[in-house]
């Protein structure tokens, strides 16, 4: 029953694909309008804006090769299309805005799915997935999150400061130094580094030509880098505000290490591709 539906013709198959768009676009336009505001508004969403763009170029390189693809359209795409569409009416029912944003995507992928067949969807899965990065977080969950991320980065930094001779005393995510205290507030605690650096290492495990464990190896690589890149900006800034200027310290480069740091991040990702490469290219 659920193995394969009729191949369509071409000018089927076209019509198939603009009416779901139309519907989709209807139904979920007011929730990726609300996603765009978040991205907008929220400085830990914004690399938000860039996701569909990467993913709608991952599938344009691959024009050529979905095009000779045989159209055998699967059935199966039917079940998150209806598991999807019954999370989006429960969730606006529920008042609950992140759902029907994820609700879009899993019926995003059943119709891609159901009209295009397993092999399209096969070929175009990763492009897929990666756009579950561009639904920003609900409040319950960065709360959840970002706590402990806190106390972690608090305690590391603490540890770091010490270890250079300077007095520090730890209370909860309050750093007390001779005449500099700092705070590790939710904004500091790396969720945003985190977040978005995890959609960067999944693009390197994605081009990376190594064995699936690996490019695993490498994306889960991206949560001790943004870590400990956290850690090490939150450090930076407690030297600064103790040995230079305190104003400085918790402002302009509390504002604007963010950008530098990541770029240091990625670089990072880089070298432990090349090494994981290098490693693949000697055990082939």
């Amino acid at each position: 029953m659920f193995s394969a539906v009729k191949s369509k013709t071409p000018l089927v198959y076209a019509l198939s694909w603009a009416s779901a768009g139309i519907l989709f676009a209807a139904l979920y336009g007011p929730h990726f309008a609300a996603m765009a505001r978040r991205w907008a508004s929220d400085e830990g969403a914004s690399h938000g804006f860039l996701i569909p763009v990467i993913a709608a170029w991952l599938v344009w390189s691959k024009r050529r090769k979905l095009a000779e693809i045989p159209k055998a359209p699967c059935a199966w795409g039917l079940i998150p299309i209806v598991f999807g569409l019954l999370v989006t009416v429960a969730a606006v029912q529920a008042e609950v805005a992140f759902l029907p944003q994820v609700a879009a995507l899993v019926v995003l992928g059943g119709a891609v799915l159901y009209v295009g067949g397993k092999a399209l969807f096969k070929e175009v899965a990763f492009p897929y997935a990666f756009l579950y990065f561009m639904v920003p977080w609900p409040d319950f969950l960065v709360e959840f999150v970002s706590f402990p991320l806190q106390l972690l980065t608090s305690t590391y930094t603490a540890m770091l400061v010490g270890l250079f001779g300077v007095p520090v005393r730890r209370e909860g995510v309050d750093l007390h130094m001779p005449g500099f205290s700092l705070t590790v507030a939710a904004a500091c605690s790396g969720l945003r580094s985190l977040v978005a650096l995890m959609a960067l290492a999944s693009l390197f495990a994605y081009f990376t030509r190594a064995s699936l464990w690996k490019r695993l190896l490498l994306f889960f690589f991206g949560i001790p880098v943004a870590l400990i890149a956290n850690v090490v900006r939150v450090t930076l800034v407690a030297f600064i505000g103790l040995y230079y200027d305190q104003k400085l310290a918790v402002g302009l480069f509390h504002d604007y290490s963010g950008p530098v740091l990541f770029l240091m991040c990625t670089l990072a990702m880089a070298a432990i591709q090349r090494v994981l490469v290098q490693w693949q290219n000697q055990a082939a």
